[in-house]
């Protein structure tokens, strides 16, 4: 016999459920869709997307790149802030670009030490980051999402 209140076994966890829409975001989802709409048109831009814990933040980034059209997204993010790694939020979009634009590979994930670590350092990280990024949006506009970049 089920208790009230309880829609079948889910094993002591409880399901997210959320509506295919977004409701209530109509101002937010216009500034990002204008920052895509600078990105199509060859224009960096960079939005920052806050709010306390539980007010909707990765919903609303996932709703928008589910209706954004010819775009590329690279995400990272989701690193216990416990972890010392250097630029742990960015590795996987590291990853990402090393894959996409091969001739910064090795510079953007070496392979033995962290990130920003070798000879020079954080300098040379993000100058290869960026050479990967505008080479990568020259194809095709590119979107990058970081959770929890604190």
């Amino acid at each position: 016999m089920e208790s009230a209140g309880s829609f079948g076994d889910t094993g002591g966890v409880s399901r997210r459920i959320s509506s295919p829409e977004l409701f209530g975001r109509a101002a937010e989802l216009s500034s990002l869709g204008a920052a895509l709409d600078d990105a199509r048109a060859g224009q960096g831009r960079v939005v920052l997307v806050e709010g306390d814990a539980g007010l909707g933040k990765t919903r609303l980034v996932e709703y928008f790149i589910s209706q954004a059209s010819g775009i590329r997204v690279l995400a990272g993010g989701g690193i216990p802030l416990a972890v010392d790694v250097p630029y742990a939020p960015m590795i996987e979009v590291f990853r990402a670009l090393a894959v996409l634009y091969p001739r910064a590979g090795e510079g953007l994930l070496p392979r033995d030490q962290p990130p920003g670590t070798g000879p020079l350092g954080p300098a040379r990280l993000l100058s290869l980051a960026a050479e990967a990024l505008r080479a990568v949006a020259e194809q095709l506009p590119v979107v990058v999402v970081v959770e929890d970049l604190h």
